[in-house]
């Protein structure tokens, strides 16, 4: 999953949640290793899921939902 711009934000947390609110996926320091589809390297399955994207301490954070397909 790649995020254009997320490199302006090295404080930038990414966090990808399965549709019973797990967390798949948390990327800190900038979304130097990006979401790949995996979670404890099995590959997740297909659908929908929600994501949270903190740029800076302190500031609103960005949330939606990604397609993830096969």
């Amino acid at each position: 999953w790649v995020l254009a711009g997320i490199g302006n934000f090295p404080e930038a947390t990414v966090e990808v949640f399965s549709r019973w609110g797990e967390v798949v996926f948390r990327g800190t320091g900038g979304y130097a290793v990006p979401f790949d589809g995996q979670y404890l390297g099995q590959r997740l399955p297909p659908g929908v899921y929600t994501y949270r994207i903190q740029l800076r301490p302190g500031r609103p954070a960005l949330r939606g939902s990604l397609l993830l397909t096969r």
